[in-house]
């Protein structure tokens, strides 16, 4: 068990563990500084990472074709703005104490519908997307409500330990995404399972369904864990307002007749609410991952 936790004595990760220190005393900072910072990092982040402008710049030219380059321009910035501000409310999910963070408004719209899936005594899939906000989102979900988080394992032990522990304070448990065997204990359970399948994971996972309007690399596990775990999937959008000084929580009524068994019908139909939801809010959703990578057989590389 000692030796399990030497790491911290290797140099290598000092750095790492003096931003930790640094970002404690950051989070003690008001609210509304905090996330005026994060929008500047966005601005300077867009300068200083010219590979994930140019990936973001590609989807957003891709997805929404009707706007002229000045507005794409526009649009690219708020984007870069929005995953600072991401990184800043990622900070203030993990650090942040629950006197303060308890007074940031969150409106949670339809919480009903999540009731009414739950009450069916069957484990519940809270389906969501990588919009910049999810952490915020995930703490306070937390305050109503132990889950499984689904995530993915960082190879930094300092990096993980932190992960893990920070989330620990506010969901029950942390499932590997590669671990489905436990999702679906989970969900035969009566759990609550936190699930974002929103990303590109290659051919052989994944099915091409709209979004939009493009053939997209969309995992198949999504309708599949559904089924085997005898769940009901509810879709769970999330948005920062345009002031940002507030949250809104979207949850509609669990899926009915999900999944059908069609592959690319079932996965198209979550992309369709992730779809509709980002054209609300373009500038919120994660565009600098990679979304379109897995092209179809024949088709080149959107990212050159």
């Amino acid at each position: 068990m000692i030796v399990r936790w030497l790491w911290w004595i290797n140099p290598k990760y000092w750095p790492l563990l003096l931003g930790i220190g640094f970002i404690r005393l950051f989070v003690l900072l008001p609210y509304t500084w905090q996330l005026t910072v994060g929008r500047w990092i966005g601005r300077l982040g867009m300068h200083l990472a010219p590979r994930r402008k140019r990936i973001a710049a590609t989807n957003l030219r891709l997805c929404f074709p009707e706007l002229s380059k000045p507005q794409h321009h526009v649009l690219l910035r708020k984007t870069f703005e929005s995953m600072g501000m991401g990184g800043v409310e990622t900070m203030m999910a993990w650090w942040m104490s629950d006197r303060r963070f308890n007074k940031i408004p969150i409106k949670m719209i339809g919480w009903d519908n999540y009731l009414a899936a739950e009450a069916t005594g069957q484990g519940v899939i809270v389906a969501c997307a990588h919009f910049t906000c999810l952490e915020m989102v995930g703490r306070h979900f937390g305050t109503l409500r132990h889950y499984a988080l689904v995530y993915q394992k960082h190879n930094n032990p300092v990096y993980e330990a932190m992960m893990a522990g920070c989330r620990k304070r506010y969901n029950a448990q942390a499932v590997p995404r590669k671990d489905m065997r436990d999702m679906v204990r989970c969900l035969h359970a009566g759990k609550t399972l936190f699930y974002a399948p929103d990303q590109d994971f290659g051919a052989d996972r994944s099915v091409f369904a709209p979004f939009f309007n493009i053939p997209t690399a969309t995992v198949k596990a999504t309708a599949w864990l559904t089924k085997a775990g005898k769940a009901k999937f509810v879709p769970v959008m999330y948005n920062r307002s345009a002031d940002n000084k507030s949250y809104e929580i979207h949850v509609s009524p669990a899926f009915e007749n999900f999944p059908v068994g069609h592959e690319v019908a079932d996965a198209a139909r979550f992309n369709h609410v992730i779809e509709a939801h980002a054209r609300q809010f373009p500038d919120q959703y994660l565009w600098a991952h990679r979304r379109f990578k897995t092209r179809p057989p024949g088709e080149p590389s959107v990212y050159g």
